[in-house]
Formats: structure tokens, sequence, C-alpha cells
């Protein structure tokens, strides 16, 4: 029966296998290659050699599953894939699995919104049209306080101030209790994102969750904590939408 598996996450080491557990005859009448891992699923049905360069995000691309999905069938690599051992068999397909319905991890425009046509009250005049969230500002507030401090993701001064126009050149306007737009229809955060995130990368069509997080050098735990409604699946990826790369 099966009785291990394998995983790892990118910049963590992986170990190698030095014993190999005796052959066992498999419940489900498919062999299983050793040496393997504990806790490997017993319904496996197809097996990948893991080599010191394989990460848990890697296989699942390659075998067209979700790292979700790697995990469970081998949970010995962790929640973080820190685990996985170099030299090892890993599950890669279960008993009924098929890989063409797994969910592909590319990108999807979002479902569309409605906006106001009217936001909350007092406003400055000269608001953009397309401003879906409003933020009140409060005393000691400053344009870079709101535009670089409490959402990040906006960051450039020139886009808070060609969006709320009314604050003036050198930001002198601002008034507490007045409402300001941080988000528009074309620039705005994942829904639900952390809000503790310090680091923004804003979705171009074609990415998907994996490239994402190879280029951050993130983990898929981490992207999916921090961008929840992203889902494991990666299946709610929306382009040009925010997502957390860092906190």
């Amino acid at each position: 029966m099966c009785v291990s598996v394998i995983g790892q996450s990118p910049g963590t080491t992986t170990k190698t296998a030095s014993t190999q557990p005796d052959p066992t005859t498999p419940p489900n009448g498919i062999e299983t290659p050793l040496p393997i891992q504990s806790g490997m699923v017993d319904n496996c049905d197809a097996f990948h050699l893991v080599v010191a360069e394989d990460t848990c995000d890697t296989i699942a691309a390659k075998y067209k599953i979700t790292t979700t999905q790697f995990v469970a069938w081998n949970p010995a690599v962790g929640s973080t894939c820190s685990g996985m051992w170099a030299n090892t068999y890993a599950c890669v397909s279960i008993i009924g699995h098929n890989p063409s319905s797994t969910t592909t991890t590319t990108t999807t425009k979002a479902p569309p919104t409605t906006t106001s046509a009217s936001g909350p009250s007092p406003t400055q005049s000269g608001l953009i049209s397309t401003c879906e969230t409003f933020y009140k500002a409060q005393q000691g507030d400053t344009c870079e306080i709101i535009a670089q401090q409490k959402f990040p993701y906006i960051y450039s001064l020139p886009l808070f101030k060609r969006w709320n126009p009314a604050v003036g050149e050198n930001c002198d306007k601002l008034r507490p209790g007045y409402y300001y737009c941080v988000a528009t229809q074309l620039h705005h955060p994942m829904p639900g994102i952390i809000n503790t995130c310090k680091r923004y990368y804003q979705v171009s069509d074609g990415d998907s969750c994996w490239s994402i997080q190879q280029k951050y050098g993130i983990t898929a735990a981490q992207f999916n904590k921090w961008n929840p409604l992203v889902g494991s699946s990666c299946a709610s990826l929306w382009v040009n939408y925010f997502v957390c790369v860092g906190v």
C-alpha cells in the first residue's frame, strides 16, 4: 500500500531519502514504486520521481493538477512544501482523477460590476466617474499617506491626484471628512485581499498563479492566504486587478 509522498517549496533544499521500505501489495492493484515518503494516499495511480530542482508548484504544473491537490495526496511534504525529498516518488494522480477537468490557472475577466450613479458624500468636484471605492479622509491624512500607506496598490501620487483633482497639485486642498477615490474600474485590488499587504502586482492577461509565485519567490500557500478570492485552483485570477505578493 502507499505509505509516503513528496513535495518542496522554492528556496528550500530538497532532502534525499536514505532508506527504502519493503515492497508491499497495493490495495488498488497499482504497484507503487519505491522509495516514497510516509502518508501518501493509497489510491494513487501515477507517480513522479522527485529531483533536486523540483518544487510542489513545478510538479503540479507539469501534471496539470493544483498544488493543493499535490499536497493533499502527499501530506509529508507539508503545507509549505518544505518536506519534499529528492529521489523519492510522489503521487501526481489518483484513481478517478481526470487531469483535463482540472481548472487551469490562467487569468480570467472579472464579472461585471455595477457602479452606483452617485457615491458617498461629501466629495470634492471633479472626482473620476469610474470610481469604485471611496475613502473618507481622516485628520492628519495626506495624499502620500492615503496613496502609499493606507492603499499602497495606488502608489502613484499623480494617479491619486488624477482621480481626485480637487486636492490640488500640492495636495493642500485635501479635506478631512470628505470622500476620495481610491480604486477605479481599471485600477483596483482583488476583493478579500489581506489587509496587511505591503507589495502588490497588477495581473496581466496570460498570467497564472504559478507564474506570479515564481516571479516573486513565494509559495502557493502564501499566495492563497493573501489572496483568498483567487481560489486554490486559481480560477478567479482577474486581469487588471492587484494581488498581494508580499506582507
